[in-house]
């Protein structure tokens, strides 16, 4: 990852409403959540295997989504 995403991913994480301890807050990508957006920018589809368990997570038509308004800044900033 090049230096001015890695340093907006920081700034994104320090300014990141989510409880610390959450995902989101830890700077390994390989760590955070698996997601991807669904060509729509609000939505993000949930790909972890028990999204259930995520307080963020929701479900919808046979899929989750998430609602983490960090999560879904980061996978814009990583074009996921």
């Amino acid at each position: 990852m090049d230096g001015p995403i890695l340093e907006r991913l920081k700034g994104l994480i320090k300014t990141s409403p989510c409880p610390v301890g959450c995902r989101c807050h830890r700077l390994n990508l390989e760590e955070l959540c698996k997601a991807r957006t669904m060509g729509v920018e609000s939505l993000l589809e949930c790909l972890e295997e028990d999204p259930e368990k995520c307080v963020f997570a929701f479900a919808f038509g046979g899929s989750y989504f998430c609602r983490c308004g960090t999560r879904k800044e980061i996978a814009k900033l990583l074009g996921e």
